[in-house]
């Protein structure tokens, strides 16, 4: 009995289509190895290119996010020691007037604390106008977008519907938030507006009405005649 030993031949895998025909020249193997290292470099390079672009925005996020927080601990100070000399402001005013007109000291604390928060409701409006000024229109618009959404995944095929002069950058945002929902310019929309809309449902967003309903609810004053009793 012969036993004969055959060498295993190699199997290589070549990406790309195959040629036609039952016999491929050297060529084409050739050629079909230089498209598939180039594919090989080409994927490769565009991998690097997205790890790098990836690494960028996160630095500018965190740039940014150090910037804001940054920005409101000032604020934030400056609030407080505005807040304590409009505060002294007031009592010394107060003061003044107890002796002046004998104001009984449940009056003088109800001035006080009235005008205290007129002061520091009117010193927290001018701040956060200012905050919410500086900020991009499109990462608002994302940021708004992404807390209404999840109340709609139940209301079919969505669409985002803005201004025109806003729609490359709600889109960017969109994009950068990774918020997948369609976004198409709309010229009745104008300002800060827009809609989410679907086959049965359409949510009216503006931006401009919710910062003003936030700055009316920071400036009303409590009933001071009944926390005072």
């Amino acid at each position: 009995m012969y036993v004969i030993d055959y060498a295993l031949t190699p199997i290589e895998t070549i990406d790309g289509p195959a040629p036609a025909g039952p016999v491929i020249s050297t060529e084409a193997i050739v050629r079909l190895r230089d498209d598939a290292s180039r594919r090989e470099r080409w994927m490769n390079e565009a991998r690097a290119e997205r790890d790098a672009a990836q690494v960028e925005r996160e630095r500018a996020r965190k740039d940014a996010e150090v910037q804001r927080n940054a920005w409101e601990e000032a604020a934030q100070t400056r609030a407080r020691q505005e807040a304590a000399t409009q505060a002294e402001a007031a009592r010394q005013a107060a003061v003044a007037q107890t002796v002046d007109w004998l104001v009984d000291e449940a009056s003088m604390e109800r001035e006080i604390v009235r005008s205290l928060e007129r002061r520091v409701a009117d010193a927290m409006t001018g701040a956060l106008s200012n905050f919410v000024g500086k900020l991009d229109v499109g990462e608002r618009f994302a940021h708004r977008v992404g807390q209404t959404l999840p109340g709609l995944v139940r209301e079919g095929v969505l669409v985002l519907r803005v201004p025109t002069a806003h729609h490359a950058a709600v889109a960017g945002a969109l994009r950068d938030a990774d918020i997948v929902l369609a976004c198409t310019p709309d010229a009745t929309l104008s300002g800060r507006q827009a809609r989410i809309e679907s086959e049965w449902v359409t949510v009216c967003l503006d931006l401009d009405a919710d910062l003003a309903a936030v700055i009316k609810r920071l400036r009303a004053v409590p009933n001071l005649e009944v926390a005072y009793g």
